[in-house]
């Protein structure tokens, strides 16, 4: 019988430009093209144990001081089903690594389009460098972590209507094109708890033309809307998941979800 070469079966992951492992550092693993430190596109990540035990974690998995992925204190295997994104952050947060698309049994690829970074929708709007084809993530809508953060890729002017949330005309001419899975947030398109009940009525009724599954986050929430509009999302109030207490105040109407 041949001998079996002995191999250490498991990925250390060093700083590229310094020699050296990354330390205390941080691993996401996501959909295949989307930015997987959004826990919205997080795919579930398998750790396989050294007694070969699977237990399902956490994101983000933490690297150890010798740059080895850990869990509890020791060293674990990274597992995931199908085609990932996979993202890399150093002790201080700094990304290190980005793949858009590692196919399983596949050599790694880096992605042409990086995931770009604005604090708010007004900033991708406003920069006039960004060009079709880039993917961008916003940390929110109004202002950074507002909870209206969502990614975006830019697509050519007139691809769609501009509604603030699934497309948002840029400074440039082209649009931002909101990339979403299942559902959207209604401060996504627009909305806050500040906002004017005009500007909410505007939201929410966007949202809703745009998927019929729309998450309001805990809050006294105003909406003035048209009495088609109004109708409109009466019909629609099955589809309208709300986060904690929210309470919508609607002419005619008030409802506790």
């Amino acid at each position: 019988m041949a001998n079996a070469l002995i191999e250490l079966p498991l990925p250390y992951i060093g700083d590229f430009g310094k020699g050296r492992p990354i330390f205390n550092g941080q691993i996401y693993v996501g959909v295949v093209d989307l930015d997987p430190e959004i826990p919205a596109n997080q795919k579930q990540i398998v750790g396989i144990q050294e007694n070969g035990t699977e237990v399902n974690l956490p994101q983000p998995v933490a690297t150890s001081s010798g740059g080895y992925p850990t869990y509890n204190g020791a060293p674990i295997r990274l597992a995931v089903d199908g085609a990932y994104s996979l993202k890399i952050l150093d002790k201080q947060g700094n990304q290190e690594y980005y793949f858009s698309n590692v196919e399983q049994g596949a050599p790694v690829v880096f992605s042409d389009n990086p995931v770009l970074y604005r604090d708010t929708v007004a900033i991708a709007v406003a920069d006039t460098d960004l060009v079709i084809g880039q993917y961008i993530t916003t940390k929110g809508y109004h202002s950074a972590n507002d909870g209206g953060g969502a990614n975006y890729i830019v697509v050519a002017g007139g691809t769609g209507t501009d509604d603030g949330g699934s497309y948002v005309d840029m400074a440039n001419g082209n649009q931002l094109e909101l990339i979403v899975s299942d559902s959207v947030n209604v401060i996504q398109f627009g909305g806050a708890t500040t906002e004017t009940s005009i500007n909410n009525g505007t939201a929410l009724t966007n949202a809703l033309a745009f998927i019929d599954n729309v998450t309001i986050p805990a809050g006294a929430w105003d909406f003035l809307l048209g009495t088609s509009d109004v109708l409109n999302v009466v019909g629609s109030l099955k589809n309208i998941n709300c986060i904690g207490n929210a309470v919508l105040n609607i002419p005619a109407i008030q409802q506790t979800l």
